[in-house]
């Protein structure tokens, strides 16, 4: 029978970090003056839902959210400097997908125009991977 207890299994059912995984867990830093200066801080520890959940309510916590007033409605609409759904679902792929065999953390860095998650790890295989397409989103503008 093969075993049931993988590491994202441990992860997600459990509390962490656990020995074997002491490394698993989200550094969360919020940065201004161009990365000079760190205003905030975190470190996200749980299951894996925990992770997710804590590391989302940092990067809302330090990113900027514009109210707008929509003629017709009662309500105004929040309109966030990133995708919430977008940032949610990259959050959860670096967690998730991470190689828990590295003994680094996964780093969520907030600057004043940009957003960066890093997860330890590396493609199967040898892959290579081209990142000519990918655009980079900077404060609801898309780059090359």
């Amino acid at each position: 029978m093969p075993c049931a207890n993988t590491c994202t299994d441990l992860l997600r059912k459990g509390d962490v970090p656990i020995p074997r995984f002491s490394q698993a867990i989200v550094h969360s830093g919020a940065f201004r003056a161009g990365g000079a200066l760190i205003v905030d801080s975190r470190d996200s520890k749980g299951n894996i839902q925990d992770q997710i959940d804590d590391a989302m309510a940092f990067v809302q916590n330090n990113i900027h959210c514009a109210l707008v007033i929509t003629p017709g409605k009662v309500d105004h609409d929040p309109v966030w400097d990133y995708p919430l759904d977008a940032l949610r679902e990259t959050l959860a792929n670096a967690i998730c997908h991470r190689d828990y065999g590295a003994p680094y953390d996964i780093q969520v860095k907030v600057f004043e125009d940009s957003l960066r998650i890093s997860s330890p790890g590396q493609l199967p295989f040898d892959m290579r991977w081209n990142f000519s397409w990918i655009l980079r989103i900077r404060r609801g503008r898309e780059t090359r």
